[in-house]
């Protein structure tokens, strides 16, 4: 399997085993995302009911003193609130934003003012320029980045002017000044910061596991039903091309893939009766050729035959016309001497001889001159009787053959 991402762009199962693999990153990094995010807003959500309540409570723990304005008492208590871990510091301050009573002593002690950029002004007042304009739904609540690196949840409460307060002896404040001062509180989220970061860390480790397992899952799965299935067609492929059309590539399934291998292998099967029947044609080609080679072959034998025939015949001819004029001279010298002798004697016999067997040589001359000519032949109806009373008929005389009349046609 590890060969596949040798050179994943040559391979199909790596190419989805990488694309899916992406994609599942993806998905899983936002999954990852949104539930942090999730997790985060209800950690916030949690924690700012805890600073409400815990507004609530320092506003309960602050009514008496306020009302007796006992600036001793509130001090203290501000200072028993903050004691508690995750309590950063506790604050009054007016609308000026002068703080009056801090659990930090040297904020009280320098008349600090609150900073106007925070949510201390801007969570009531859409421009601090102008005090007036106010937003409809003052904000309470403000998470920050403290400096000493962890984060802080700010809360703003405001100090309602109540009837316990503008009909003590103590207060100059009218009863249609709504609100006195504001209550601020800033709690540290250090450890809900750590909770958060390991519940990330947590939630990052199961992703990753997660992202692992499938794509080690998906890999094997897609080796066993996509990359080794299309290797098996390619290995047959390249033993087709070289001419192995015996090969067949094993079925498996009875999928796309398994319909795609006995294609093939029904290709494959066609190829070879194709083949064969070309290897056949082929052979009788062969035969056929040879067949017509060797009657060609034969037929030039004879043509050469026929010349040297030929060659010979025109050879003989002249060869005939050379021994035709002695034996002309012969014929003629001998039928001279023949009427010098007696007729009865020796020497007549003898000459009569040397005429017989000179004019017998000149006829198979004669003949050896007709072959040798193309005379053409010319058929027709003749009597056989004039053939053989015919001079030229004497030669068959001359072989003693018997011969008798036949009765001519009408």
């Amino acid at each position: 399997m590890k060969n596949i991402f040798r050179h994943p762009e040559k391979s199909l199962a790596a190419k989805l085993i990488i694309a899916i693999g992406l994609v599942m990153a993806v998905g899983s990094f936002l999954f990852w995302y949104g539930i942090l995010k999730i997790q985060e807003k209800d950690v916030m959500s949690i924690a700012g009911k805890y600073g409400s309540s815990f507004m609530g409570f320092t506003i309960k723990s602050l009514d008496n003193t306020l009302a007796e304005y006992d600036q001793e008492k509130i001090q203290q208590t501000l200072e028993r609130l903050s004691i508690p871990e995750g309590v950063h510091r506790v604050r009054i301050y007016d609308h000026e934003g002068k703080v009056f009573f801090s659990s930090n002593k040297a904020e009280r002690e320098t008349l600090t003012l609150v900073d106007k950029t925070s949510i201390a002004c801007q969570g009531c007042h859409i421009d601090i320029e102008k005090p007036s304009n106010l937003l409809p739904e003052p904000k309470k609540t403000d998470k920050y980045k403290h400096p000493d690196g962890f984060t802080a949840l700010k809360l703003i409460e405001p100090i309602y002017n109540k009837s316990t307060c503008y009909t003590a002896a103590c207060h100059v404040h009218s009863e249609e000044q709504e609100i006195l001062g504001f209550l601020e509180a800033d709690l540290s989220l250090a450890l809900l910061d750590e909770a958060l970061f390991k519940q990330g860390l947590a939630l990052t480790a199961y992703v990753f596991i997660f992202v692992l397992a499938a794509s080690i899952s998906l890999g094997v799965i897609l080796y066993k039903i996509v990359s080794k299935p299309v290797s098996e067609l390619a290995h047959g492929m390249e033993k087709v091309a070289d001419g192995n059309f015996d090969y067949s590539v094993p079925v498996k399934s009875v999928d796309e893939m398994g319909r795609l291998t006995t294609t093939f292998n029904s290709m494959i099967k066609d190829l070879k009766a194709a083949r064969d029947q070309g290897e056949l044609w082929t052979q009788s080609l062969e035969a056929e050729i040879a067949k017509q080679t060797e009657e060609i072959q034969r037929t030039y034998a004879n043509l050469a035959q026929t010349e040297k025939l030929a060659s010979l015949g025109r050879m003989a001819a002249g060869v005939a016309h050379e021994i035709n004029n002695p034996l002309t001279g012969v014929v003629t010298f001998a039928h001279l001497m023949l009427k010098r002798v007696p007729p009865d004697s020796l020497d007549a016999e003898d000459l009569k001889v040397i005429i017989e067997q000179t004019e017998r040589c000149a006829k198979i001359i004669k003949n050896l001159l007709t072959f040798s000519r193309a005379t053409p032949s010319e058929k027709g109806e003749i009597n056989i009787n004039n053939v053989l009373r015919d001079r030229k008929s004497t030669r068959l005389n001359s072989s003693h053959i018997p011969l008798s009349r036949m009765p001519s046609s009408a």
